[in-house]
């Protein structure tokens, strides 16, 4: 909500930033950026403000929801001091702390001169609410959806917003939360000597199955340039000329060398490791050093 006063230009940030996103669903590409559910439901609702509840707003700030939403409800107001207004942006606790964000915003007209009462305060938390679910963002979001629009039609927009739900929304932009290790084997395949049964194909998806989430994520970083699977699973795999299924080639090279990634065909080259061990740790240190196209002497990109 408070773009504007680092930026004079954020409008056209946010427009910028609606393209990208259209390009990449469009391209079926994940972004690693993941929309809060309720801009998600701001942008599936044309921009306008969709129904809401108060679980919204607890979910949007729980502190706003505890301090003075709920708190305003359930006791009297007398002393407070209030009055129909808010700020643009009160994280002026925090180390987010951004000056000028505490210009006061009038939720009705006049509302600077309107003192909050017993017979007005539930009036005064719903424009609360709305102000902090649509009213502070409105612009921002508008210019988002003009360069989204470029790409992808209000009508295809409204579509899914009859079929789908705001976290639906969300995988869409960023692809899938986690790496399931089954799916990924399952629609695999192997190149350049290698098949299933090897040895070196087996070990490389038994590390894979004991790797943590973020281990998963990191590797699925190093070989496609994405940390999440797409919206499908990897089934939709993403590469250069479009469904690319995930690959495991072999190359003859020193079995201490470092494996390589190309993420634009998703294909890790795999040295003919003697054990399973020494395959994690080489694994491990590729991604570590987290150069796609890495060979164990100078990084490379493709």
């Amino acid at each position: 909500p408070s773009s504007h006063i680092s930026n004079t230009q954020h409008l056209d940030d946010f427009f910028i930033l609606g393209r990208l996103v259209g390009l990449a669903i469009f391209k079926r590409v994940p972004m690693a950026l993941r929309f809060h559910n309720q801009f998600c439901k701001m942008i599936l609702n044309g921009g306008e403000l969709p129904p809401w509840t108060h679980e919204d707003i607890k979910e949007l700030d729980p502190d706003l929801y505890r301090y003075k939403v709920n708190y305003i409800l359930q006791n009297p107001v007398e002393g407070l001091d209030l009055y129909f207004t808010d700020v643009l942006d009160d994280r002026s606790g925090s180390d987010m702390r951004i000056e000028g964000a505490e210009e006061q915003i009038d939720l009705i007209e006049n509302g600077s001169e309107i003192q909050i009462t017993e017979d007005n305060k539930a009036e005064y938390v719903k424009r609360v609410c709305e102000w902090r679910l649509h009213g502070c963002m409105q612009k921002q979001v508008k210019a988002f959806l003009e360069g989204f629009h470029t790409l992808i039609p209000a009508e295809t927009v409204r579509g899914l917003n009859a079929v789908i739900k705001p976290s639906d929304f969300a995988n869409l932009i960023a692809g899938l939360p986690f790496v399931d290790a089954d799916d990924w084997e399952k629609h695999s395949r192997c190149s350049g000597g290698y098949a299933p049964n090897d040895k070196q194909v087996k070990w490389f998806w038994e590390v894979v199955h004991e790797f943590s989430s973020d281990q998963r994520a990191a590797l699925l970083h190093f070989v496609t340039g994405s940390r999440n699977p797409p919206v499908g699973g990897f089934a939709r795999l993403q590469g250069f000329n479009g469904d690319q299924k995930f690959t495991i080639s072999k190359i003859s090279s020193s079995p201490d060398a470092l494996p390589s990634a190309h993420a634009c065909i998703c294909t890790i080259d795999l040295p003919e490791y003697t054990s399973k061990q020494m395959l994690r740790e080489r694994i491990m240190k590729a991604v570590m050093l987290g150069g796609i196209g890495f060979n164990g002497q100078d990084g490379e990109e493709d």
